[in-house]
């Protein structure tokens, strides 16, 4: 059995998912590649990676925040956003969406993946969808579930913005 890091890159240019592949395999890394929203998230299921790099401007019905939206939804795996965009609102916003970093194209591959090995390092292979953390009944009907991301009241759920979750979280 292999027990190098997965790594799921989802990205639509072949060209950037090759070079990626390519240093992520260098360094030690089972890099797979998805060229759609859709894909990713088949390939995130069968593979249950320890980290997704993941283009914003994916082609399709699934773009890249609807990917991390799904992918948050059920996880806490690290994602790194690989984008065009560089406007300090898209950074935010993919930042608050639950994005662990945010990489702007053109990139330089090396620094990529000292990126990638620093995320892995601060979560110690702990965020994958299979061991996902229990929920924290809090009483009163308020429930912080980190898996998921998600806190509800009554049932009902909250929106809470990444870093309010966190806090909260952390309290509990």
């Amino acid at each position: 059995m292999n027990d190098d890091p997965v790594i799921v890159i989802v990205e639509d240019d072949p060209n950037i998912a090759d070079l990626v592949e390519l240093y992520l395999r260098r360094d030690g890394y089972r890099p797979y590649q998805a060229s759609t929203g859709e894909r990713a998230l088949q390939v995130i299921a069968e593979r249950n990676p320890e980290l997704v790099l993941l283009d914003v401007g994916l082609q399709g019905e699934l773009d890249g925040l609807g990917v991390c939206r799904a992918i948050r939804a059920e996880s806490d795996i690290p994602i790194i956003f690989l984008t065009a965009r560089d406007a300090e609102i898209d950074r935010v916003l993919g930042l608050e969406l639950g994005a662990d970093d945010y990489v702007t194209k053109p990139f330089s591959p090396r620094e990529l993946v000292a990126r990638v090995k620093a995320i892995l390092r601060r979560s110690s292979g702990t965020a994958s969808a299979a061991g996902r953390p229990t929920p924290i009944d809090l009483g009163w009907d308020l429930v912080v579930d980190p898996g998921r991301r998600e806190v509800t009241l009554a049932g009902e759920p909250i929106a809470l913005a990444t870093r309010e979750f966190d806090l909260l979280h952390y309290l509990a």
